[in-house]
């Protein structure tokens, strides 16, 4: 029978393991922890109502996000060409349009702080109608909503080279989610933006000329975010900013980031060494548990040969005698079963540095 000094060994032996597995699974979980995936957050439409304008309208918008996985905040700032000059009144009113995801969108002028409203693009008819050119299939009864700003209410200015043009600053918020984290991985996506032209019976807008442009700039990342993939691509990794020509940033697949945050990813691989050294304890563990139960197991199989030896005599076969002390291996002593364990773990923590050492 086992005596006291082996059951404690056994019970230690199975309370390093069990301890040892546990802090490794924490640790490991934030290194093999992978972003959630994140979908384009719906689309903006910019236009300008047809005949309030009398000519063609340039209009730039810069798109400024602080990105969130459950409520986002933007700046939206809209210009004329800085270049010409133009005053207010032959900007136009512009129709600002927010679909899918960004439908919740709340907007506010920045200059007084007043709330815009927002209507469904269409009234409410049994013929649905889908805007494709906004780079999704959106319908204009249900998953769009609008609003329009009038060219009474452009209360900044912009200086250029020929003097002050028109403007006006906006700011909104959303519940389209634009981030994504598991460990030190961040992704973002940011919706489309367009500009369309309708038939006037079905929607009196127009689109912006060709010449304007928009750029998108996502704020408040994490100060050693480093982008690994961009779409589309940016130029300068840790400044990430997309510009290009209103008229073709509905043919983009997406603006989307996805990369990681390096000063987290120094406590990753922090995490990762302490849960490869806590893996190597649990093995060591588990082979001085296995090595500790060794007396436990040679006493049952004793025990059942005793049982087991009159059926074998009367069965007229020999039972063998049972083994001597002198023939019984000593079992591994405890001593030994330890120094197993700490020779799995600083193994295991090694191997944990050289993949560290080798990542960076």
């Amino acid at each position: 029978m086992a005596n006291t000094g082996e059951r404690l060994q056994l019970a230690a032996a199975g309370g390093v393991t069990i301890l040892s597995a546990l802090v490794a699974l924490h640790f490991s979980q934030p290194a093999f922890a992978s972003a959630p995936p994140l979908g384009v957050p719906g689309a903006i439409f910019v236009g300008v109502v047809k005949e309030s304008a009398p000519a063609p309208v340039r209009v730039d918008v810069e798109l400024h996000f602080r990105p969130s996985s459950s409520l986002t905040s933007f700046d939206m700032f809209l210009k004329g060409d800085i270049g010409a000059a133009v005053p207010p009144e032959q900007a136009g009113d512009l129709m600002i349009g927010f679909c899918g995801a960004m439908k919740d969108v709340q907007l506010r002028r920045a200059s007084d702080g007043e709330e815009l409203t927002f209507d469904s693009p269409i009234a409410p008819s049994d013929k649905d109608l889908f805007v494709g050119s906004v780079g999704l299939d959106f319908s204009l009864n249900n998953d769009c909503v609008m609003t329009v700003v009038s060219k009474r209410d452009f209360k900044d200015q912009t200086l250029g080279e020929a003097g002050v043009g028109w403007a006006v600053s906006l700011e909104g918020e959303t519940t389209a989610p634009t981030e994504a984290v598991a460990g030190a991985q961040h992704r973002y996506a940011f919706p489309r933006i367009a500009t369309l032209t309708l038939p006037v019976e079905i929607l009196n807008i127009e689109s912006v000329t060709a010449e304007s442009v928009v750029s998108i700039t996502p704020n408040d990342l994490p100060a050693d975010y480093v982008p690994t993939v961009s779409s589309p691509e940016v130029e300068d990794p840790t400044a990430p900013t997309w510009s290009l020509p209103l008229q073709s940033a509905d043919r983009a697949a997406g603006f989307e980031l996805n990369g990681i945050d390096k000063r987290h990813e120094a406590a990753v691989q922090r995490d990762l060494f302490l849960a490869s050294a806590s893996a190597g304890t649990a093995g060591g563990g588990l082979i001085w548990f296995f090595g500790a139960a060794g007396p436990f197991v040679d006493a049952l199989l004793r025990k059942f040969r005793r049982n087991e030896a009159p059926f074998i005599e009367e069965a007229g076969e020999l039972t063998p005698p049972p083994a001597s002390g002198d023939d019984v291996r000593d079992s591994p002593t405890c001593r030994h079963l330890v120094a197993a364990s700490l020779l799995s773990g600083f193994v295991g923590s090694t191997l944990a540095w050289l993949v560290s050492r080798r990542k960076s």
